[in-house]
């Protein structure tokens, strides 16, 4: 009876352990929804006038994809048009993706090919309304390593415009790297 007893605490203490050690490695992303399962299609837009401002994403080896998440922000004015890029990349090659000028990025959507272990991109790009001119434009040193979370929320006032990401057929993962920009009325 005692060795039932004392193999149920070991299980229960390695389950714990394992579950709060996990826990853990998420505590920066957690408070987000996943929008995607593990090799399902990504599809995201944010509400009429918001403008993707964090994103999140956590990488699982056995996979080798991730899950992804995103939060939304005001625009810094209404959308005129919305217009959806073509594939911004192909399997296991660089990612180099901007929006037009004056348009900012409100959604996304990928495809998981397991043959390649990748995604291809696209995203929507949404042209802002009014006498805005992109002022100062900002782009991140790479925001994660391979096979590591993800957590990128835009500074305050500016805006997502562009995006670029190495894959790595070796881990079979990408690293990120985010263009943003603010935007101010002019005169004219």
């Amino acid at each position: 009876m005692a060795s039932k007893v004392t193999m149920k605490f070991i299980v229960g203490l390695f389950l714990s352990c394992v579950l709060i050690g996990y826990g853990e490695g998420l505590a920066s992303v957690n408070d987000l929804t996943w929008v995607n399962d593990w090799e399902e299609a990504v599809y995201f837009t944010c509400q009429p006038n918001e403008v993707i401002h964090r994103i999140a994403s956590v990488h699982w080896n056995s996979k080798e994809d991730r899950l992804w998440g995103f939060e939304c922000a005001a625009a810094p004015s209404n959308f005129t048009q919305c217009v959806w890029s073509g594939y911004a990349n192909n399997y296991d090659s660089i990612l180099n993706f901007q929006c037009f000028s004056n348009a900012v990025i409100a959604g996304v959507h990928s495809v998981f090919d397991k043959s390649h272990d990748d995604r291809q991109w696209q995203y929507l790009c949404c042209e802002l309304s009014g006498n805005l001119a992109m002022t100062t434009c900002i782009q991140t040193p790479y925001v994660n390593e391979y096979d590591e979370d993800l957590d990128y929320k835009m500074p305050d006032q500016y805006y997502w415009r562009g995006v670029h990401s190495t894959h790595s057929n070796n881990k079979e993962d990408r690293i990120w790297l985010f263009n943003s920009c603010q935007y101010t009325r002019t005169s004219c």
